[in-house]
């Protein structure tokens, strides 16, 4: 029963619904894209908007298409894909009505990622030419322009990839294409000059076993590339060659020397001849005595006489003493001197000694006066200065009259008597003459007057004149002013053989010194200076001679 009520349920309400009236369709009238045309780069997406009117439309489904697949696609959303350059229409469909939107794909920047050289070295020869090879990469980079630059233009310049050899050296080629570069160095050498010629200084030599001689090698054309020259001996047994020419004579022989350069060579032939060791050297003289000036050969013998080498050579010990010129010996001055001769390792010797002798002697005095008891010391001159002796011998004909020791001469008794001074060949001679006391006229007072402001003169009579001190037979006395007595006078001395001697006096001084040597019948003058017109007190001047005093007085 049941079962029969849901039954009728159900038939009833199948013919309720199929009794109601169907809904009305609602047609699209229009159809638009948010877009009617596109430029894409490849790769790029673009999301295409579809707009239907009305928007209650009853069949809203939209139909995606693309004129040209391999340009841009489309998906069933609108989302269009890039693929390529080109240009494509991208349709929408919807109720029928289509409407489309113009697609352009360009293919957009594409950075360089790399840029390659053919080659990353060059090595070229001057003038020559080669071109480099630049590869950009990728494929399809936008810019694959290539810019070309040499870190020195003047070794080797590139132009559109072309390097260029100028002169040797090293230059580096860069290739750059947008951010990226590449390298390339470039060695260039110079240009192959061969060379022509070689010529040597000398095509023989004549070498003594020991000896050495250099060679010159000359290369033609001076500009040549390579000027290397190689020696070779044809016997280094007989003489060797170094690498810069230099021949060095080993033994007695003969040997063939080559200099090589390039394809050329030049040869020089060498002699080598035994050497003779100097066995002895002699001299003709093994001591010589020369005076200052003198000159003397000596004569050198070198043995055996084929020796090798008999070059000599001479030397002085002391070239101040004795100097030596192939074998000619000069004396310079008073000394010993040894000159000596070398050869081959070997030596003589000669002991040179240089005399300079006196040529002549000057005594102090050649004649003296002295008084019985008196001394006075004689000197002697000595030439030339440098004499080698100048040992003097002293003699008294007569010492009884005067003695003489080392040239104090001492005065015994009255007379006369000749002192010889003598050094090697050459003497000279003083004549003394020994007065006794009773021989001399003392001096006697004299009056003293003023002369003028500047002075006071010994005055006698009336007259001036200077004391004269009277000896007999022409001999000599010493003057001696003892003191002079002024409260206002200076002393000074003058004479005809000695110079002024200004000596300040105040009152009363004991001078004590001798002002000068006179002979007979010459003058001996006095004079004092006195600040005071006339001299306040007497001027009193005080001689003193042969031990006792005088005094001379206004």
């Amino acid at each position: 029963m049941q079962y029969l009520t849901i039954v009728s349920c159900c038939l009833l309400l199948f013919f309720s619904v199929s009794c109601e009236k169907a809904p009305e369709e609602v047609a699209i009238k229009a159809v638009s894209l948010s877009q009617a045309t596109a430029e894409m780069i490849i790769g790029e997406t673009v999301q295409l908007q579809v707009s239907i009117v009305p928007s209650n439309a009853t069949d809203k489904t939209v139909i995606w298409a693309s004129s040209k697949q391999s340009v841009a696609t489309v998906s069933s959303t609108g989302l269009v894909y890039a693929l390529s350059e080109g240009t494509s229409s991208i349709m929408a469909t919807a109720g029928g009505i289509t409407t489309s939107c113009e697609v352009t794909v360009i293919k957009g920047f594409v950075d360089v990622s790399s840029i390659l050289l053919n080659t990353t070295s060059l090595y070229l020869v001057e003038g020559e030419q080669e071109t480099l090879k630049a590869t950009v990469l990728p494929d399809d980079a936008t810019n694959k322009n290539v810019e070309w630059s040499s870190s020195v233009p003047s070794v080797a310049s590139v132009k559109d990839g072309i390097v260029s050899a100028h002169k040797e050296g090293t230059a580096t080629i860069t290739a750059k294409a947008g951010n990226h570069s590449a390298e390339c160095l470039v060695v260039v050498k110079p240009k192959v000059i061969a060379v022509s010629e070689i010529i040597l200084n000398k095509n023989k030599l004549v070498l003594m076993e020991g000896e050495e001689e250099t060679l010159v090698a000359t290369v033609k054309p001076d500009n040549a590339t390579d000027k290397t020259v190689e020696w070779t001996s044809s016997d280094e047994s007989v003489a060797r060659v170094s690498s810069s020419g230099k021949v060095s004579a080993i033994a007695g022989g003969a040997a063939i020397i080559t200099a090589k350069s390039g394809e050329k060579q030049a040869v020089c032939l060498v002699e080598v001849q035994k050497r003779i060791p100097v066995s002895s050297v002699t001299l003709n003289k093994e001591s010589l005595i020369l005076e200052k000036g003198q000159s003397e050969t000596l004569v050198a013998s070198v043995f055996p006489i084929d020796a090798t080498d008999k070059t000599v050579t001479w030397t002085s010990s002391n070239p101040a003493i004795a100097t030596v010129s192939n074998g000619v010996v000069k004396a310079i001055a008073g000394g010993n001197a040894t000159i000596t001769t070398s050869a081959g390792g070997l030596y003589a010797t000669c002991e040179v000694t240089v005399i300079v002798s006196v040529t002549n002697l000057v005594l102090s005095e050649t004649s003296l006066t002295l008084v019985e008891g008196q001394t006075s010391t004689l000197t002697v001159k000595i030439e030339p200065y440098d004499a080698t002796d100048k040992t003097v011998t002293w003699v008294s004909d007569n010492p009884e009259i005067a003695s003489v020791e080392n040239g104090k001469v001492t005065a015994l008794s009255g007379g006369q008597t000749t002192i010889s001074a003598s050094s090697g060949s050459h003497s000279a001679s003083c004549v003394i003459s020994v007065l006794s006391e009773k021989d001399l006229d003392l001096p006697h007072a004299v009056t003293v007057q003023l002369n003028s402001s500047y002075g006071i003169a010994l005055y006698n009579g009336n007259r001036f004149y200077t004391k004269k001190v009277t000896i007999r037979n022409n001999s000599i006395v010493d003057v001696y002013v003892n003191k002079v007595e002024s409260p206002n006078c200076y002393y000074y001395s003058y004479d005809e053989y000695y110079s002024s001697m200004d000596i300040s006096v105040p009152r009363i001084v004991s001078i004590n010194s001798a002002v000068g040597t006179i002979k007979a019948g010459k003058s001996f003058e006095l004079n004092l200076y006195c600040t005071q017109y006339p001299p306040s007190s007497s001027v009193i001047i005080w001689f003193k001679y042969n031990g006792h005093d005088y005094k001379i007085t206004n």
